[in-house]
């Protein structure tokens, strides 16, 4: 979209299709958006108010793809918190509440008994809090989360690395309604859901655009139980095996093939200079970025096969207009 003689590309944080994001157009103009898929395309378009949608990919999600950062993470992370290579790490990010008072997030679960469990499995939880809540914390200077660091180590609240650092080194991604969780389906990793609050959520001040939790192709834990957020642990590594999870992936961040950048790179020479003024390394992406296109499906037709468990056990699925909803 062309505004005062320049052209408005946004590339916005969020990946795949779940949260509701309410924008004025006049308030937040977005011009032409890049979104993680072709499935998001026309519902970006239409809910951004966006003269065009591109489905170029999520440009955050290409340092997912380097080994040598997600080597380099897993080491820093597993050292400061002396987690043994043998452990398994479940990455625990909920997202924040519009209009609670004091905090962001109940949790629900004693965390020490939690972690008397996790320890039984050789499980450790780490989790991140929202962004939102240094602001809360600022403000109300309370936390009625529930959410903190156990005795035995099991249970750790991180506030030395990033979201990027943090997922790369997850065996498992659990959130309650993050769209955080996308990133965990860029990397195949086995998901969960753990919301106790679901016709609050969603009839409240937040909203979601999808049947939650319905929709989403992973073990969903709908009360504060030990036992079942436990076995939803253990199933969702089955889970990934699963069509339905293929296909999630795809319609989500079908995009995101850790080229993101390059595609927008060649998307804006492509449209705004001649074909002389474009580098010959921009031209080579493009063929690279095709053969790489090419991989990526073949990839998918054996996504998740390493990402098995065992276990007796499954879990089942129970069945404002001017502001900008972060994801």
């Amino acid at each position: 979209m062309i505004i005062d003689n320049k052209y408005l590309l946004t590339l916005w944080h969020g990946l795949g299709w779940m949260k509701k994001t309410v924008v004025k157009p006049k308030k937040f103009t977005v011009g032409s958006i890049v979104c993680s898929s072709e499935y998001c395309a026309p519902r970006y378009k239409e809910h951004f108010f966006a003269n065009d949608a591109f489905p170029l990919g999520s440009i955050q999600t290409d340092k997912l793809f380097d080994e040598d950062f997600k080597k380099d993470c897993c080491k820093k992370i597993k050292d400061k918190y002396q987690i043994p290579s043998s452990s398994k790490i479940i990455f625990f990010a909920p997202t924040f509440r519009i209009g609670e008072e004091h905090h962001y997030y109940n949790f629900g679960i004693d965390i020490e008994k939690l972690s008397e469990r996790l320890q039984q499995e050789d499980v450790y939880i780490i989790t991140k809090r929202h962004h939102v809540f240094d602001s809360l914390m600022r403000d109300k200077g309370i936390d009625c989360s529930g959410v903190k660091d156990s005795q035995n180590g099991r249970f750790i609240v991180d506030t030395e690395f990033d979201f990027n650092e943090l997922i790369t080194v997850a065996d498992c991604f659990a959130t309650d309604y993050s769209s955080g969780m996308y990133y965990a389906f860029v990397l195949n990793l086995p998901v969960f859901l753990y919301a106790i609050d679901v016709k609050e959520y969603i009839s409240g001040a937040n909203g979601l655009e999808i049947n939650y939790p319905v929709e989403v192709p992973v073990p969903f834990v709908g009360e504060p139980s030990i036992d079942k957020f436990i076995d939803a642990y253990k199933a969702s590594f089955s889970a990934t095996l699963t069509e339905e999870y293929k296909q999630y992936k795809i319609d989500n961040v079908g995009s995101c093939d850790g080229n993101v950048a390059n595609k927008i790179l060649l998307h804006i020479y492509k449209n705004f200079f001649s074909e002389r003024e474009i580098p010959e390394e921009i031209k080579l992406n493009e063929e690279v970025l095709e053969q790489e296109k090419l991989e990526s499906q073949a990839k998918l037709e054996n996504l998740g096969t390493d990402n098995v468990i065992t276990t007796t056990k499954t879990s089942v699925k129970e069945d404002s207009n001017s502001t900008v909803v972060d994801n």
